[in-house]
């Protein structure tokens, strides 16, 4: 292997990669992940994956994290942590956004969600409370990547996309209010959020649950609108379907911020955090 330098991203079957920094000449080796990896499976699965994922941790030089969480936890096991929000193509949506203009305050409010069928169970509870404000406010649902599902909606109006790379950039922009939550255990702290790094760069207020990384990231960029807990999810859906400035506000704060998503500063930050560690 000739490169100077090897990133290791989510996968924790390249384990044996860390190693290569022993042959030969002296490489680099950087371990990146923003899903807790660290927690998936259960028996003889997930004691590997966990003996895996410390192999990384302790030999690679360098660790990158998405949830905060995980800064505390590794501090005492990584030769050195480095925190980064993302990356999304965050110029791409912010383009789209901008393209749309002002989004009409007339007619329905565009709730919207991007995933994937595996993880529409988070957000399928809130169908029923959405639906319920639209007998008093005309609402759109309109979600992403859920695949085929039995429309619950009496009141509110249910849109289907297939999942590509083209349809998210060209309809997330769209939404009036991006939904991301998390349910009540504790896997939910150590969580990554995509979603709401997607919502941010296409200029896209959000409701989300005030928990784990979700609740850092809504402090730290002063946009969303937090969900204590599940019994919270109808008042706090009123009130961001119905402030319309706020969500104005909100949509251009995430767009001033935009720039630290973006891969461009995840390459900055992926080369400072390898060159001082070689």
């Amino acid at each position: 292997m000739r490169a100077d330098a090897v990133m290791i991203q989510e996968s924790l079957l390249l384990w044996p990669l860390v190693l290569v920094r022993r042959v030969g000449k002296r490489r680099t080796v950087l371990f990146d992940f923003s899903d807790p990896v660290d927690r998936h499976g259960s028996g003889l699965k997930g004691w590997l994956r966990r003996r895996a994922f410390g192999l990384l941790v302790r030999h690679a030089d360098a660790v990158m994290v998405e949830n905060r969480a995980y800064l505390e936890r590794l501090g005492d096991r990584a030769r050195r942590l480095i925190h980064f929000y993302g990356p999304v193509n965050a110029a791409r949506y912010r383009d789209a956004r901008m393209t749309l203009g002002v989004l009409p305050v007339e007619g329905a409010v565009r709730i919207g969600w991007t995933g994937s069928p595996g993880t529409f169970r988070f957000i399928a509870p809130l169908l029923s409370i959405i639906d319920e404000i639209a007998c008093h406010h005309p609402i759109e649902v309109v979600l992403i990547g859920a695949g085929s599902i039995d429309n619950p909606l009496k009141h509110a109006r249910l849109t289907l996309i297939d999942w590509n790379e083209d349809t998210e950039f060209a309809t997330v922009p769209t939404f009036d209010l991006g939904l991301f939550r998390l349910e009540d255990s504790e896997d939910a702290l150590w969580r990554g959020a995509g979603k709401l790094f997607i919502y941010m760069a296409a200029g896209v207020p959000f409701v989300a649950s005030e928990r784990g990384i979700a609740r850092d990231l809504m402090r730290e960029a002063g946009v969303g609108f937090p969900v204590s807990d599940d019994a919270q999810w109808g008042e706090v859906l009123t009130r961001a379907v119905a402030d319309v400035q706020l969500r104005r506000e909100m949509a251009a704060t995430s767009l001033v911020q935009v720039s630290s998503l973006s891969y461009d500063s995840f390459r900055q930050a992926l080369l400072a955090s390898l060159v001082p560690a070689r």
